[in-house]
């Protein structure tokens, strides 16, 4: 009688094991699954999000293309050249180069309300080592129109050394790089992408950027 109560005993025993490590088994199989749902779900969903940046980003260059030729259309570039080069005075449109300057940062102001990714827009002239004529800043804190006296050269700038042959009606991308201000780079280190096209005057000849 005792030794099969040891014989059950054992029996019940060993049961109980297999019972525990296939219990065990299957935990850590469920386990295995559940961690490799969850990588291919995050898998997924980074490739889903990786998807979407492009395609706005894709936009958003669009947009960038579609601004740039239209607004180097308008006419304050021509009456800031004609003012420019009759000393601060547009005969053609009855202006001064300060009245054309303002009509333009009106411009740069309202395509960047439209636009709050711009952090951005200027004309910059060839003339005294590529001098910034007008220039309209955003950040966090709004849309700011520079002082004629913050107004830089930028002719160190390898987006203006690059585009110094650009052919008219053509757009320049630059490579995606930290913003700089008087040749260093800013405190908010903001990636920058920058459009550029040359500015030409009534007769066809580069003005500027």
């Amino acid at each position: 009688m005792q030794l099969k109560m040891n014989i059950k005993l054992q029996m019940i025993l060993l049961l109980l094991v297999v019972t525990l490590f296939t219990a065990a088994v299957t935990s850590t199989f469920a386990l295995q699954r559940l961690q490799a749902m969850s990588l291919a779900r995050s898998e997924a969903a980074f490739i889903g999000e990786t998807k979407l940046m492009a395609t706005e980003m894709t936009s958003v260059l669009h947009g960038l293309e579609n601004d740039s030729y239209i607004l180097i259309e308008t006419p304050p570039f021509q009456g800031i050249i004609n003012a420019h080069r009759n000393g601060g005075y547009d005969l053609a449109g009855n202006s001064t180069l300060d009245q054309w300057r303002g009509r333009l940062e009106e411009i740069f102001v309202s395509a960047m309300q439209q636009r709050p990714y711009y952090t951005q827009m200027r004309f910059i002239s060839d003339a005294d080592s590529g001098q910034e004529l007008v220039r309209v800043n955003q950040n966090s804190l709004g849309i700011h129109v520079s002082e004629r006296d913050l107004l830089q050269p930028k002719h160190k700038e390898y987006y203006y050394r690059e585009t110094q042959d650009l052919a008219p009606d053509t757009l320049y991308l630059s490579p995606i790089t930290l913003n700089r201000e008087f040749g260093v780079i800013t405190p908010d280190r903001t990636p920058t992408v920058r459009s550029v096209m040359t500015v030409l005057d009534e007769t066809g000849k580069r003005f500027g950027l």
